[in-house]
């Protein structure tokens, strides 16, 4: 039936995947560009998230449930930065950098 297409393609959702989200406005700007050519976004999934604010001081998973649409990500920053640092054992200045960053940025305070 005609109403299962629109311009010749089937009707359905999509899964946005982006590797690495930062603060999420790439993300939103390619959910906002999907739905002005009506394709339905059924969900955005990020292979990693790095933890940062906006300049209103916002998450991306806060952005992400104004829109409705539902956000995951596999892996963040704040798991995977202690982690490799214990790891890896970078130099204390890196360390310090790090950490500045997330006071600043940071959903909250990272500790390595």
């Amino acid at each position: 039936p005609k109403d299962k297409y629109f311009l010749g393609m089937p009707k359905g959702k999509v899964v946005v995947v982006e590797d690495v989200t930062s603060t999420g406005t790439s993300l939103l700007e390619t959910i906002d560009n999907l739905k002005k050519s009506w394709v339905a976004v059924a969900a955005a999934l990020a292979l990693t998230n790095r933890n940062e604010l906006t300049d209103e001081r916002k998450s991306v998973e806060t952005i992400m449930k104004e829109t409705g649409v539902p956000y995951y990500a596999m892996s963040n920053a704040l798991d995977l930065l202690p982690k490799l640092c214990k790891e890896k054992k970078p130099d204390p200045a890196i360390i310090e950098s790090i950490k500045e960053s997330f006071k600043t940025y940071g959903t909250r305070p990272i500790s390595l």
